[in-house]
C-alpha cells in the first residue's frame, strides 16, 4: 500500500508526509464542530493526530451506521463498501462533510474539500519524475 495524502484546503499545496525529502507539513484535519485535529509529523497513512481520516469521514457522514462500531470495523466498512466517498473529489460526492485538511485551524465552512495529492505527499511537482528511481531509505 502506498501513502495517502491530500492538498491543503487553504494553500493548495501537498500535505507532505515525514518521509518526504522536504519533511512533513504541519496541518489540521478540520472538523465541522470546531474540534480540529493537529498533526505535526504525518506518517502518510491517513492518520492525523491519532484519528484515522477514513474512519472520521464515515463516522461523520454515516452516524447511524457507525455509532456502535469500533474504529477497525468502521475502517473495514469504508474500504469494503461504497458510501459515496470519491477520492478524486476530496470526498465531496454524496456527503455533507468532506475531508478538509489545512495548514491553519480554519473554520470548516471557510474552505473547500481537500483534493488528493497525486504525489502521495512525498514528491513535489518538480521532483516526481526525477525521484521515482531514487533509492530512499524509509527506516526511522
Amino acid at each position: 500500500m502506498g501513502f495517502f495524502s491530500w492538498m491543503a484546503s487553504d494553500t493548495g499545496q501537498s500535505i507532505r508526509n515525514r518521509f518526504s525529502p522536504d519533511g512533513p507539513t504541519a496541518c489540521f484535519l478540520l472538523s465541522p464542530d470546531g474540534n480540529h485535529i493537529r498533526e505535526d509529523n504525518y506518517e502518510g497513512y491517513g492518520v492525523f493526530g491519532g484519528v484515522d481520516v477514513f474512519v472520521w469521514w464515515l463516522r461523520t457522514n454515516q452516524r447511524e451506521l457507525c455509532h456502535a462500531l469500533a474504529d477497525d470495523e468502521v475502517r473495514e466498512i469504508f474500504f469494503r463498501e461504497d458510501f459515496g466517498y470519491d477520492s478524486t473529489d476530496g470526498g465531496r460526492i454524496n456527503c455533507e462533510y468532506p475531508i478538509k485538511i489545512a495548514t491553519e485551524p480554519l473554520d470548516y465552512d471557510s474552505v473547500e474539500a481537500s483534493l488528493p495529492c497525486n504525489h502521495q505527499g512525498f514528491f513535489g511537482e518538480d521532483e516526481a519524475e526525477s525521484c521515482w528511481d531514487a533509492d530512499f531509505d524509509f527506516e526511522d
